[in-house]
């Protein structure tokens, strides 16, 4: 049996990247770092067939008389205007058919609407700017789909206030969005399974873990060093041999807190984990196991482990 392999769409929402954020009348150094981030998130979800979608703060001629142009006296994204289109090599990547919700608020009411009657199995928000409209929406999307991850890459959003980004990204990990933040590592990364799996299978979290008392892990675990993720097909449950699969997130991903500040201060292991699936690019064919001896002696701290009540942090 194959693991976790994704049939429900996913949803990517790139949230008012438009010239006059970046480089106009509101924009901020930093902004435009964001571009191919963002490009390269929007390349990744059309080629798995996913739903693209992009919101455009949009005003009028008027602006300054709104209750939003009385608080912040700066026109801004005025509709027809350049500043109103999108930035960059993003820009180069609208296609015609592309869903666009114009908002003339933070929030977009039609947003919300369309999320309502249209399950997704995850949805992503990046853009600009994350203390207001990337927040709103993403607060918009939580409430319309509450059982839908909702997740926000820190890497794709940005203001002009880093204090105010900052919080902005605590209050929404308080509100149960899931807040992914970059690691600077560039792999390849690895994952040890019993499973027989092909290159372009989804490793998807839900899974049983393999000590404590075997409780469905949050999270699908990864390592940048081929020889720790021997221990993980070896030990992994099934009957099959063990396999040692190349794999790429498809989502943020962070330290493992059952080894980074526990065990080995630092991250010295580059163990990681994601509620993102991972993607299968490869598999190790010549990684090399351990003894008899050693593992019989591992499944057995294991089983002290199940014994003592010890559990993989799963939250």
């Amino acid at each position: 049996m194959r693991e976790g392999i994704t049939r429900m769409q996913r949803c990517l929402i790139v949230v008012d990247y438009q010239n006059d954020f970046v480089s106009g009348s509101l924009g901020f150094p930093g902004a435009e770092l964001l571009d191919s981030l963002i490009a390269e998130k929007i390349e990744r979800y059309r080629a798995d067939g996913d739903t693209v979608m992009f919101t455009f703060d949009t005003h009028g001629a008027d602006y300054l008389k709104t209750q939003e142009g009385k608080c912040l006296a700066v026109p801004h994204c005025v509709e027809g205007t350049f500043g109103h289109d999108l930035y960059g090599e993003t820009a180069k990547l609208l296609q015609e058919d592309d869903m666009r919700f114009c908002k003339g608020a933070f929030g977009s009411d039609e947003l919300f609407e369309y999320l309502k009657a249209t399950p997704f199995e995850r949805i992503e928000l990046v853009g600009l700017v994350s203390n207001i409209c990337v927040i709103s929406n993403a607060v918009l999307a939580k409430t319309a789909q509450p059982e839908t991850p909702i997740v926000v890459d820190a890497r794709c959003t940005a203001s002009h206030d880093p204090k105010l980004h900052q919080a902005a990204l605590d209050v929404m990990a308080g509100l149960q969005i899931r807040v992914a933040r970059g690691i600077d590592d560039k792999g390849p990364f690895y994952h040890g399974t019993k499973a027989d799996l092909s290159v372009g299978d989804l490793l998807s979290p839900g899974h049983r873990s393999n000590y404590g008392e075997g409780e469905k892990a949050n999270y699908i675990y990864f390592t940048s060093l081929p020889d720790g993720v021997a221990w993980a097909a070896e030990l992994a449950e099934g009957d099959g041999k063990g396999r040692v699969y190349v794999v790429e997130p498809t989502g943020g991903f962070e330290d493992d807190p059952n080894l980074t500040d526990k065990k080995f201060p630092g991250n010295v292991t580059r163990s990681y984990r994601s509620r993102e699936p991972l993607r299968i690019v490869g598999e190790v064919s010549d990684w090399a196991g351990h003894t008899p001896e050693e593992l019989r002696t591992m499944r057995e701290n294991l089983d002290e482990m199940k014994h003592l009540g010890i559990e993989a942090i799963n939250d």
